[in-house]
């Protein structure tokens, strides 16, 4: 099972760059999230769509 990473900012190009290098290298699950709030976040990390 994959390590979940979660980026927020990920629409812009460092965070996209993020997104990129851990999907791809490390081989980790990256849920984007380009603006999140609290619960938002919460709930990726779980597992559940926004």
């Amino acid at each position: 099972m994959p390590k979940k990473l979660l980026v927020t900012g990920s629409s812009g190009l460092i965070g996209s760059e993020v997104c990129t290098y851990f999907a791809r290298e490390l081989g980790c699950a990256v849920p984007e999230a380009p603006v999140l709030s609290k619960n938002d976040a919460t709930s990726l990390l779980a597992g559940g769509e926004r």
